[in-house]
């Protein structure tokens, strides 16, 4: 999960809804 937060650190929004996603 860190890795991803890392990677999509620029899509604020699209970051968000992957992490709603996962969780």
């Amino acid at each position: 999960m860190e890795a991803k937060l890392s990677r999509g650190k620029g899509r604020k929004p699209v970051l968000l809804e992957e992490t709603k996603n996962e969780l």
